[in-house]
């Protein structure tokens, strides 16, 4: 068994995600990370510090942890000094991101990279929202290019930013594969 997010192979695996994006946005002053058990989170934070160090990226860059409301094992962990903390409830609607509890090894490293670290907690509401709008594309929604629904996870990201778009900054946003029930897609489109 190896697990999909408390593996340090896989964590560094999962950093070269930022590796790339940042070479090609080096100039991004935020970039939004979906979170579930901490994996994606953590190589991203790594990859970020060094590149900052190098003076490769921006060095106001921030990654922004992206949570569910009640998927809150991140700030729970955080608050209690980087020891594993299970979340408050667990809300499967986001199923790539429903973990109850952040692993052992990501919240050893989160600590370390606290400083480059924000948390973004969005509500089923902000998601159902930006699910919808996505889903109808009635509108020019940025990036122009997007051509098919994003993931649950993904769009949970984008759900808080939706009416920021005339910020100047670089945004970079995430998003995780395709691993979401045509069940959970329906309970979305009803909770909206």
């Amino acid at each position: 068994y190896i697990s999909p997010f408390d593996n340090y192979d896989v964590i560094a695996g999962q950093g070269t995600v930022a590796t790339e994006a940042l070479h090609a946005q080096p100039n991004a002053d935020k970039l939004f990370v979906p979170v579930g058990g901490g994996g994606l989170l953590v190589g991203t934070l790594e990859v970020v510090a060094v590149l900052k160090a190098n003076g490769v990226v921006n060095p106001n860059l921030k990654v922004i942890a992206v949570i569910l409301e009640g998927n809150d094992s991140l700030l729970r962990t955080l608050e209690n000094g980087g020891t594993p903390t299970p979340a408050t409830r667990l809300d499967t609607l986001t199923e790539g991101a429903a973990v109850n509890q952040i692993g052992e090894k990501p919240a050893k490293l989160i600590s370390m990279y606290r400083e480059h670290l924000e948390v973004m907690v969005v509500s089923r509401n902000d998601l159902a929202e930006t699910h919808n709008h996505l889903k109808n594309r009635n509108h020019t929604y940025p990036p122009d290019e997007m051509t098919s629904l994003l993931t649950h996870t993904g769009a949970r990201v984008l759900a808080k930013k939706r009416d920021r778009y005339s910020n100047p900054e670089v945004w970079l946003t995430m998003t995780t594969g395709t691993n979401t029930s045509p069940e959970k897609t329906l309970e979305l489109e009803q909770h909206h």
